[in-house]
């Protein structure tokens, strides 16, 4: 138990640590898609390179099209390119001109709210406005990673340094709409990473203030734990999508170190269907533990081996891109496992990964004996 602590702590410096000190670029993977009657492109950076995603579809018609509570394979392609745009203020503002979008802001300034956005509407064909938000993940600011990591301080039930950011996004929104009236508005909104956090609190802020669930839905990529809440309530917000890599250790935070649940199921949680991918869920070697694994003959040894495991997990396992490798294959649900479902895996591979250590290293051991 007190091994198992000490991990723990050692895993909190060591987030801190590496999401500091790590370059933070998109995976170095160029991904140019071209079809015909393309509606748009979302652009985005790679190394200093504008990639392009072409789309066939658009918002409006995925608004206008589907249920905000029956996922959206489209939608969702569509919304996790947005979060790779979002990561440069240009190319953010030429993929909402390539999307038809005249009215649009966008803030990289880092003040109130401490996050980077954009903002857009338009008038769609049925009388409506809809309002697109995408959100941004951390870059190497000081000041977002303390927020980050400020979750034993609560604001109620919530994680303080993203309750404090929905709240300054929402005053923005208000603001840019002009309204507080939204009873003729069609909100989609998406972020990843911290950016997924402040739109899953943002979300049940509207949603709790009045919004129609028809009128709202919200896909969040690589999304952290945002409040000690209970399970049912949690699941009852089912326009919120939260969609994670099994081995992205951010989408398991702060929940694994504090824990997700208690006798009653009330703990660290996402509010929505929170699910989860796997690009192999049949291969326990490709389904890592919730928090680098290992220890070593000495704590330096340990925490340079958990140092480098990290740091493999967020420039891969966490990237937008490597959300949007997968993403763009538009699989529907039955290829995501949910909470629980993903603990079982996870927990199932462990077992049958310790396993076969313990059996190579039993072979080699009888070598020398």
């Amino acid at each position: 138990m007190k091994i198992k602590k000490v991990r723990r702590i050692l895993m909190i410096i060591i987030t801190s640590f590496v999401v500091t000190c790590l370059p933070q670029k998109v995976w170095a993977v160029d991904h140019t898609v071209h079809e015909k009657g393309q509606v748009f492109q979302v652009q985005y950076i790679d190394e200093g390179k504008v990639c392009t995603e072409s789309f066939n579809t658009s918002v409006e018609k995925c608004v206008l099209e589907c249920k905000t509570e029956e996922y959206s394979p489209k939608l969702a392609h569509l919304l996790i390119s947005l979060c790779n745009s979002v990561h440069d203020k240009e190319t953010l503002e030429r993929t909402f001109i390539s999307m038809s979008f005249e009215d649009y802001t966008t803030d990289y300034e880092m003040e109130d709210p401490l996050l980077a956005y954009g903002i857009a509407k338009k008038e769609l064909s049925d009388g409506t406005t809809l309002v697109l938000v995408v959100t941004r993940g951390t870059e190497n600011s000081i000041r977002e990673i303390i927020s980050n990591f400020d979750a034993k301080t609560l604001r109620g039930n919530r994680h303080k340094g993203f309750d404090e950011a929905a709240y300054s996004l929402s005053r923005r929104l208000s603001e840019f709409i002009g309204t507080d009236d939204h009873s003729n508005i069609r909100f989609v909104f998406t972020g990843h990473s911290r950016g997924a956090a402040v739109i899953n609190l943002l979300t049940v802020d509207l949603m709790d203030s009045g919004v129609l669930r028809e009128n709202i839905v919200a896909y969040n990529f690589a999304c952290p734990d945002v409040a000690i809440i209970e399970k049912e309530k949690a699941l009852s917000y089912k326009n919120i999508y939260n969609i994670g890599n099994v081995n992205d250790t951010v989408t398991w935070f702060p929940g694994v170190i504090f824990g997700n649940s208690d006798e009653n199921d009330i703990g660290w949680n996402k509010y929505g269907q929170s699910y989860w991918f796997s690009n192999n869920w049949n291969d326990p070697k490709a389904v890592k533990g919730k928090l680098p694994q290992g220890t070593y003959r000495s704590l330096p040894m340990t925490v340079a081996y958990l140092t480098d495991d990290m740091i493999e997990r967020l420039s891969t396992d966490h990237s937008q891109v490597r959300y949007l490798d997968y993403l763009r294959n538009e699989y529907d649900l039955a290829h995501y496992k949910d909470r629980d479902a993903a603990d079982m895996v996870i927990e199932n591979a462990q077992i049958k990964t310790e396993d076969e250590d313990s059996a190579i290293y039993s072979v080699v051991m009888s070598l020398f004996l």
